[in-house]
């Protein structure tokens, strides 16, 4: 006794069919894909660390950067290491003179 097959069954089939990947797709898939990612091989480095992970980069604007500070100063410089020293320095020198 053979079983039929309707023709709404060969349409659910062409359907769930048509729904998968050929080799060739695939092979054009595969080939375009992107490699996975490692700090220092596909992603740049800043100064041999990682930029990889969450939180902020710090960068430094050695532009911004001064070695005094005077009125003429701005919000966006920042002293050196030097120059909060010669200021601590300069403060006691006064302090002890009065």
């Amino acid at each position: 006794m053979s079983k039929m097959i309707t023709k709404s069954q060969v349409y659910q089939l062409e359907d769930t069919l048509a729904n998968y990947t050929t080799t060739t797709d695939l092979t054009t898939l595969l080939a375009a894909k992107q490699d996975t990612l490692q700090s220092g091989t596909n992603i740049k480095t800043i100064n041999n660390q990682s930029i990889l992970g969450a939180g902020n980069l710090d960068v430094e604007v050695p532009a911004n950067k001064v070695t005094s500070i005077s009125a003429q100063s701005t919000d966006t410089e920042y002293p050196s290491a030097k120059c909060v020293y010669d200021i601590v320095g300069n403060i006691e020198t006064l302090l002890a003179a009065i």
